[in-house]
């Protein structure tokens, strides 16, 4: 359970065992100002973040000289969202607020930029403890020790500050947060293309998706589209569904260069009665396209296949057979 301010400090931790009762030779091994708790599977309770807020944070809070009351943001957590919680912190003038929920990827300090260096840095500390230490074994006696190094390494006073007005807490600043880890990842930018931060306030919504002639050669693919040309030379050799439902939306816009399809509207495009009679072995381009444009105007590209009938019940005859000698089975 770690804890850091906006102005750079550090709250002891507290370690959670999963005991029944704490050895004393792990109990020693923890440094003096931590806190040490214990849980049946070493998960954080509710009883036990009041006894940290209790005895450790409140404690450090006290010590630095903190003016309260004080506010504290965490995960939306079940074992932070209790009544006794509530009743704890307001009688010592902590305000809880818990971070919007998916969230803590762009909201949370820790998340953002304190354990990934912390994970990083643990792997290493583990490496080098093995190569001083060969044939003995890492174990709860020497953990806590170990990653009071890492953390006195890797949780430094700048960072915590800059991390704190990177995620809009301090100073409150909700243009700061970095929006853009909430969007799907582009496949087809470079991967030496940094994507830029933005002000949610200037982004524009288009209720309409449009596609041209030039949108549709990239989807398909210029190999197919050489194909297209050919279409007449293997027209009687391909035998691919994926690929004549990519003709067909070609051949449209070939045809109809300067014309931009608004992919929300009403048009119906006519293609004739030899269109594709399924899309199940469609490739992952075509399954872009028809992700892209589940509307009505691309609807007439595709010729669904039919609704299987019903041919009608089975005529079953049920014979009652009396007096059948078992056949004893051969070895």
């Amino acid at each position: 359970m770690f804890s850091f301010s906006a102005n750079g400090k550090k709250c002891c931790p507290m370690i959670v065992y999963p005991y029944e009762r704490i050895p004393e030779k792990i109990a020693q091994s923890v440094p003096a100002e931590w806190g040490i708790a214990r849980s049946d599977r070493g998960w954080m309770t509710c009883e036990i973040f009041c006894e940290y807020i209790a005895k450790i944070f409140h404690p450090f809070l006290v010590s630095q000289g903190v003016i309260f009351p004080v506010v504290v943001f965490f995960d939306g957590h079940k074992s932070h969202l209790a009544y006794q919680l509530s009743v704890l912190c307001n009688k010592l003038k902590i305000e809880v607020i818990a971070l919007s929920p998916n969230a803590t990827r762009i909201l949370q300090p820790t998340d953002v930029a304190v354990f990934c260096p912390v994970k990083m840095y643990w792997r290493k500390a583990v490496r080098d403890w093995h190569a001083k230490h060969p044939g003995e074994v890492l174990n709860k006696v020497t953990f806590a020790p170990l990653l009071r190094e890492v953390i006195d390494f890797t949780a430094k006073p700048d960072t915590l500050v800059k991390v704190f007005q990177e995620c809009g807490l301090y100073p409150l600043n909700a243009n700061a947060v970095d929006y853009t880890k909430c969007l799907v990842k582009n496949t087809t930018r470079p991967t030496n293309e940094k994507i830029g931060r933005q002000d949610p306030s200037t982004i524009q919504h288009n209720e309409d998706a449009s596609m041209d002639y030039t949108t549709s050669v990239n989807i398909v693919g210029k190999e197919k589209v050489e194909k297209f040309r050919r279409m007449n030379d293997i027209i009687c050799q391909e035998n691919n569904e994926e690929f004549f439902t990519l003709f067909r939306l070609w051949e449209y816009f070939q045809e109809n260069r300067n014309h931009t399809m608004i992919l929300s509207d009403e048009s119906r495009i006519s293609m004739g009665n030899d269109a594709v009679q399924s899309m199940s072995s469609a490739s992952s381009k075509v399954s872009c396209v028809m992700k892209a444009v589940q509307t009505e105007g691309m609807k007439e590209f595709l010729v669904w296949p039919d609704t299987p009938k019903c041919k009608g019940k089975r005529q079953m005859e049920r014979q009652l057979c009396h007096n059948i000698k078992k056949i004893p089975r051969s070895v």
